[in-house]
């Protein structure tokens, strides 16, 4: 008994500290698996993004408009989501608030495209810039 209040004080403490949501410790019986195993698992599950077509920096340029294009370029479509990166947070913060119906319209036009239903803008990672303490 004394034994099995130590292993669920051992089981709350690991819980906390590693923030896992599962009120009970594993079972002993359960089956190991190859950490190969489940990665593989886990990628089959993801769906591969969607190759861009060539012309896709074209159509992005008419649907959004000249200004908003000068600062974003389409990355790639995937589950249907257009995604957009955007040069700077301040333009990022003013494209989120754009209607997207109007764009989407006007990409679903083109025949060569998949149908997309939404748009997410995120901020460019080639461009984000390493930030340097003050010696």
């Amino acid at each position: 008994m004394k034994n099995q209040k130590k292993v669920h004080a051992k089981w709350l403490l690991m819980r906390e500290r590693f923030h896992i949501s599962d009120p009970f410790p594993p079972s002993k019986n359960r089956k190991e698996r190859q950490i190969e195993s489940i990665l593989s698992d886990i990628l089959k599950e993801e769906e591969p993004q969607d190759l861009l077509p060539e012309k896709m920096e074209e159509y992005w340029r008419i649907a959004a408009g000249s200004q908003i294009a000068k600062h974003t370029s389409p990355e790639g479509i995937q589950n249907a989501t257009l995604i957009v990166n955007v040069d700077h947070p301040g333009w990022l913060t003013e494209v989120r608030r754009l209607p997207l119906q109007p764009i989407l319209k006007k990409i679903n036009q083109v025949r060569s495209l998949p149908e997309i239903h939404n748009i997410r803008f995120k901020l460019d990672p080639s461009l984000q810039t390493k930030r340097y303490r003050r010696s």
